[in-house]
């Protein structure tokens, strides 16, 4: 994650009531994407595995984690990408997110965890 841009043109716009503009990151393309403007309203979702992360500090108003077991979470995978993307998934990205979760304590500090598993 690119927190310093993250921070910048989301949580500082959306904690001011600015309209946000950002570019999301394709991590297929390893490329920034078109600019998407989302004008203040009276809810905002922001998503993403580091969307709360410490560094921002607290600017939403409810973080909610979204829990799923390492089983059910690898069949979505293979079931939504090539084997070839998807081993980038268990071989980096797992172990990244498995990493960040384990040192930021996130699941805790979230106000909600929802269990994925459940709505199958």
């Amino acid at each position: 994650i690119d927190r310093e841009r993250f921070f910048e043109e989301v949580v500082l716009s959306l904690a001011s009531g600015d309209t946000v503009r950002y570019r999301p990151f394709d991590c297929h393309t390893q490329t920034l994407g078109e600019e998407i403007t989302v004008a203040p309203g009276g809810l905002t979702v922001v998503e993403g595995v580091y969307s709360t992360h410490t560094s921002f500090g607290r600017y939403f108003d409810i973080s909610v984690f979204l829990d799923i077991d390492a089983e059910y979470q690898k069949q979505r995978i293979i079931k939504r990408n090539s084997p070839q993307f998807a081993n980038r998934f268990f071989n980096e990205w797992i172990p990244f997110e498995n990493a960040y979760f384990d040192g930021t304590d996130i699941k805790k500090r979230s106000d909600l965890v929802i269990n994925v598993d459940a709505f199958e």
